[in-house]
């Protein structure tokens, strides 16, 4: 069949999707009244054939009719349930029931549990004190609008009213699909967030770093501090998270970046496709020593070989690392508590590269230091280094002495392997050399 004859068959033929994602096909009879042509759609048909099929047997009757024929005996609603009261049904028992299906906006799938623990808190946090006891007709776009301006003025930034209102909306269309409500009112969230903050990552200034630090202390007990004290060194988050222990060599105060873990899984090469080495502080040496002998133990007691350095004994599969998401979520909880401006993983990575630019790094370091193979990639972040100041002379000799960590030297104040790990070879007996 030609492309002419295709198009010809397939004409006053259309598409649309229901407020739950579902993809439904419609199709456009012409019927002249009174003089003129007006339009008459039949909806809800789940298939393209299935529509054109209907097409075809309509035209036929209207032809054999002819001025008889009347299409709105034949049109079929594009929903036909019939839809309860919503003044009978109280909110809060309704996202109650929701919780415990965990369905999302699409059938057949469920809310992953990350996605319902954010759902949960959004519900107790934000929803249930603004619409317990009302019922569902009072969930209105007018009344969210409300909440958000004043979520706004509590303080609560954009990120935290965009999670309540995907909430918020996911659990409309599932009482949408169940007929508790007409429509979804919040089906269009960004005409109610309005626009997003900018999303330029600023390296963290030396004041904002030492409070960050101090809140890394504090925050659970310091069971972060290491993880979140390497990530101002300039990996990756993939590579961070993934970090090995027979990677790790103190004497020379580096470690192997093998790994790059994103939210698709572990994968055996990082974004520039080999291995590298990432020279460390002497502080984040010492952490890194102290959380080896640590996580050794930890995946022992588990029955596991020790393999990673940051491993999460309640990861589902045999991948027993943290997710990206989880990182983000520590980052965000410490700079709550440190009283700074919301931080991203990724900004300890900026903050690193403007570091040792800023304080008389060349272009080249940075780019060795943080795996690029392009010098232009480099300079998008040597870009925002005049925000920690003007640049200073060079005074170390080692690109990474120049990060000048505001931390406090902490013990044991040795450079050599815990008892507990098996000593590794030098990583100059490997095919990839490492720097003198």
């Amino acid at each position: 069949m030609s492309n002419e004859a295709k198009k010809e068959k397939d004409k006053g033929i259309h598409s649309y999707r229901l407020a739950n994602g579902q993809l439904r096909w419609a199709y456009v009879i012409y019927v002249v009244r009174e003089g003129k042509s007006r339009p008459f759609w039949f909806k809800g048909f789940t298939t393209k054939t299935a529509a054109l099929e209907k097409k075809k047997e309509l035209l036929r009757l209207k032809e054999t009719l002819g001025p008889q024929f009347r299409p709105e005996a034949y049109q079929r609603r594009q929903n036909p349930r019939t839809y309860e009261a919503p003044n009978l049904h109280l909110f809060d028992k309704i996202v109650v029931q929701w919780l415990n299906t965990k369905e999302t906006a699409y059938e057949a799938k469920k809310l992953s549990k990350s996605r319902l623990y954010a759902c949960t808190r959004s519900v107790n946090d934000f929803i249930l004190p603004t619409y317990t006891g009302k019922p569902m007709s009072e969930v209105t776009r007018a009344s969210w609008v409300k909440k958000l301006d004043e979520m706004t003025a509590e303080g609560h930034s954009w990120h935290i009213r965009k999670q309540a209102t995907s909430c918020l909306s996911i659990f409309l269309t599932y009482a949408a699909d169940r007929g508790y409500i007409p429509v979804n009112p919040l089906l269009k969230m960004s005409s109610v967030l309005g626009e997003p903050p900018p999303t330029d990552r600023a390296p963290l200034t030396e004041e904002e770093r030492r409070k960050f630090l101090a809140a890394a202390r504090l925050y659970r007990d310091g069971k972060y501090y290491a993880l979140v004290h390497g990530m101002l060194e300039g990996p990756r988050p993939g590579e961070q998270l993934a970090m090995e222990i027979d990677g790790f060599y103190p004497a020379l105060n580096m470690i192997r970046l093998k790994w790059n873990y994103t939210q698709e899984g572990l994968k055996p090469l990082p974004k520039d496709q080999e291995e590298r080495y990432l020279p460390l502080t002497t502080e984040t040496t010492q952490l890194y020593i102290i959380q080896a002998e640590r996580a050794t133990r930890e995946q022992l007691d588990a029955g596991l070989p020790p393999r990673w350095l940051f491993p999460n004994l309640q990861a589902e599969g045999d991948v027993k690392l943290y997710r990206d998401r989880k990182l983000r979520e520590i980052f965000y909880a410490i700079c709550r508590l440190a009283q700074i401006r919301r931080t991203v993983p990724y900004e300890g990575r900026t903050t690193a590269a403007c570091t040792i630019y800023n304080n008389g790094g060349t272009l080249g370091e940075v780019m060795d230091h943080l795996g690029h193979s392009n010098r232009k990639t480099s300079r998008i972040y040597t870009k925002r280094a005049w925000r920690l100041g003007p640049r200073a002379v060079r005074p170390g000799p080692r690109p990474v002495d120049l990060l000048n960590l505001p931390v406090q030297p902490v013990t044991p104040a040795t450079n050599e392997l815990p008892t507990v790990i098996a000593p590794v070879a030098s990583p100059r007996s490997r095919t990839k050399s490492l720097p003198d």
